[in-house]
């Protein structure tokens, strides 16, 4: 160009030539090889040229300064397209803002640390189109474009296009992913815990459901169906989770069911469960006879049920029944004299599989026996029959049982005077007697024994008067008295009974007292046998009369 100076020497301390010299930051140079990619590409294949007239417009707008028309050919087309998009290192995109800013040249991009300045410093002045730009370097003044026309005439604009801002490149675009179809069922399957249960049992059930190609469908609604009266009838449900599976339980079940799964028009293979019935078998034994009673729970009014005895080797059976209504039946069995092993056994049916139990029949213990007497007090004649009643637990008597009376006298042992057999009622009856002294007696059976009852001894008195004229002699003999016990002879005087003679027994019994006649009138004696270990005290009342 005529009359244009490429020495820069005069500008050598001046900002933008130090910034266009100078080294570029670690921050400028920051992703470089990407940038200078995406600027070549965004330069034309020729640089268009410029004219010298638009440069002179272009000196007349930026107010006819050296300095601006230096940096626009300094620039060339590329380096201005560079500028208009801010892809210039910070420190020469604010020299160019400084010089180009009122042709569009925009500055730089604050940094964090400047954007965090300027928003905690308060503003000083209110820029707007005629305040003078503060971006500007220092050494290259800038006029702020006037207001008033301009004395020097301008021409036409060009028909030649001017170099157009590129945009900052960006990256390739994404491809936004599309959602996956949902997967369709294909198949449902079914497993329960056990193929048995009892009366009070909830089978666990666990089913998956799986597309064409095994992975799982989640979110699917399953029903749980349950064959009764030949038609399936939904019993429960529940939803697949993310591995597609699911778990329920079946309802406990009054007879044997088969479940299935179904999803839509899917259904599993069945799967079947047998109720097994749970049979409990007591013992009740009364008085001669025993009675089994069976109860079956899972089972059905009118089921067979049958009695078995064990013996080694086999079964043999004793008693067939059917079910009442209350699913109970009771067999009744002889009551054993040895222990004997019974089952009842529940057979199968279509409703539920066969079910048995066992009970044992041990021979009833007696755990009591009574004895009584009618009356505890016997003469030296007289027997006793002393009674009782064979029980075991819960009172149940006892028959076909030996029953033992037992005796024992004063200072001896127990020992055996009688046996007896109890009856259908359990009860036995043995006399005893008569007795010679005070004894007790007891009941036993097995190593059961009853209280014991004493008997005791009422001696028996015979007495006799014989009078002459100087003396009356009364004599007396005692049956059941032992020799040498003390007779006492008392008799009423004053109103007061007082011992008038004292004897005792003789080795037969015996006993004689010498009393004087009384004159006029009548006396009255009492022999008195006292109470020993043997016996109890025994009185006999005596009459003395006068003579004449």
């Amino acid at each position: 160009m005529p009359g244009h100076d490429d020495d820069l020497s005069p500008w050598n301390d001046d900002p933008l030539v130090r910034a266009l010299r100078g080294p570029g930051t670690s921050d400028e140079l920051a992703g470089q090889d990407e940038f200078l990619a995406a600027f070549r590409a965004a330069q034309p294949t020729a640089p268009t040229p410029i004219s010298a007239g638009r440069l002179r417009r272009a000196g007349r707008r930026l107010g006819g300064g050296g300095s601006a028309v230096v940096v626009v050919l300094a620039l060339g087309a590329g380096a201005a397209a560079a500028a208009y998009t801010q892809s210039l290192p910070d420190p020469v995109q604010r020299a160019v803002h400084g010089v180009l800013g009122p042709v569009g040249v925009p500055a730089p991009e604050p940094t964090r640390e400047e954007a965090s300045r300027e928003r905690g410093a308060t503003p000083s002045a209110t820029s707007g189109p005629g305040a003078p730009s503060t971006d500007s370097s220092p050494g290259l003044p800038v006029e702020s474009p006037s207001d008033s026309p301009s004395s020097m005439p301008t021409r036409a604009p060009s028909e030649t296009p001017s170099a157009t801002p590129t945009e900052t490149p960006t990256d390739s675009p994404t491809p936004t992913p599309t959602e996956a179809p949902a997967p369709v069922p294909s198949a449902v399957s079914l497993a329960g815990s056990s193929h048995r249960a009892g009366p009070d049992d909830q089978v666990p059930m666990v089913g998956n459901v799986s597309a064409s190609d095994t992975s799982p469908v989640p979110g699917q609604e399953v029903a749980l169906q349950q064959r009764v009266a030949g038609a399936w009838t939904s019993v429960a449900s529940a939803t697949s989770d993310e591995a597609g599976s699911v778990s329920v339980a079946a309802p406990t079940l009054a007879r044997t069911s088969s479940f299935r799964l179904t999803v839509g028009d899917l259904t599993s293979t069945p799967w079947r469960v047998v109720l097994v019935p749970t049979l409990d078998v007591v013992s009740r034994p009364d008085s001669g006879s025993t009675a089994i009673a069976v109860s079956a729970r899972g089972g059905r009014q009118g089921d067979r049920v049958e009695l078995l005895r064990r013996r080694p080797g086999d079964d043999v059976l004793v008693a067939r029944a059917r079910l009442a209504a209350d699913l109970t039946t009771t067999f009744r069995v002889a009551s054993p004299n040895r222990r004997v092993a019974y089952v009842a056994r529940l057979p199968r049916t279509r409703a539920h599989a066969r079910a048995r139990d066992a009970v044992v029949l041990r021979p009833l213990t007696p755990v009591a026996v009574s004895a009584a007497v009618p009356d505890s007090i016997l003469g030296p004649q007289e027997s006793v029959t002393v009674s009782g009643t064979v029980t075991a637990d819960g009172g149940i008597v006892l028959p076909d049982r030996k029953v033992w009376l037992l005796l024992r006298e004063a200072g001896g042992d127990w020992r055996r005077v009688g046996s007896a057999t109890s009856d259908a009622s359990g009860s036995v009856a043995i006399a005893v007697g008569p007795i010679e002294r005070n004894v007790a007696v007891r009941l036993r059976v097995g190593r059961v024994r009853s209280t014991p009852v004493p008997l005791r001894l009422q001696p028996e008195w015979t007495t006799s008067v014989a009078t002459s004229d100087a003396s009356a002699v009364v004599s007396g003999t005692a049956l059941g008295g032992n020799a040498g016990d003390i007779v006492l002879l008392r008799q009423v005087v004053g109103g007061r009974l007082v011992t008038v003679r004292q004897a005792t027994l003789t080795a037969a019994g015996t006993v004689r007292f010498e009393v004087p006649v009384p004159e006029g009138r009548r006396d009255r004696y009492r022999v008195v046998l006292e109470r020993t270990p043997q016996h109890l005290r025994t009185i006999a009342p005596v009459v003395v009369r006068p003579v004449g």
